[in-house]
């Protein structure tokens, strides 16, 4: 205040400095006194009002998504807002612009009154699941004097190598021999 000496009182006043949030929202009178050596008081109030924060919240967002997944529109309430954090683009979560890993996505509004506040969420984006495919098989057929002379091979491709292979005959590995006819499985 001016001058200098003075002092100010109202709600949510504490010493010369106004709190908010000590006042709640709504519309305050703010007075500022002083007294000069001769005895002679004036006083000077002004008006000012406390808005409420805005409530923030926003949709649209998994937990959890894979790379490749395809982008999801957010929604942010109030509407108006600005999204932000790795993968936005607008108001769009792209999980592959945000690559493998956990990330915080934001959302921050302000209102007419000047009062801004903000929300977060996690996500997870995972890598892609690799998937395995048998690319061939080949056989030798057993010969026909029940001699156990048969072979299979099989050939995979994709998945994460290096690879395992488990024959129902208990053979490990790419072949499987000394095969007699019959059916056999193998895992990969």
């Amino acid at each position: 205040g001016s001058p200098l000496g003075g002092s100010f009182s109202g709600t949510g006043i504490s010493g010369s400095s106004f709190f908010p949030s000590v006042a709640g929202t709504g519309s305050h009178t703010i007075t500022y006194t002083y007294t000069d050596g001769d005895g002679c008081t004036n006083t000077q109030g002004q008006i000012v009002t406390v808005t409420s924060l805005p409530t923030v919240s926003f949709s649209g967002l998994s937990a959890t998504y894979c790379a490749s997944n395809s982008p999801d529109v957010l929604s942010g309430t109030p509407a108006g807002g600005t999204f932000s954090g790795p993968g936005i683009v607008g108001s769009t979560f792209d999980p592959s612009l945000a690559g493998v890993g956990t990330h915080t996505i934001q959302y921050m509004y302000s209102n007419g009154g000047g009062c801004a506040d903000s929300t977060t969420q996690s996500v997870t984006v995972n890598a892609d699941s690799p998937f395995l495919s048998v690319d061939s098989v080949s056989t030798t057929e057993a010969a026909c004097d029940s001699t156990c002379d048969a072979t299979a091979e099989v050939i995979g491709s994709g998945g994460v190598a290096p690879y395992t292979y488990a024959w129902s005959n208990g053979d490990v590995g790419v072949i499987a021999d000394s095969l007699c006819a019959s059916t056999f499985f193998i895992t990969v």
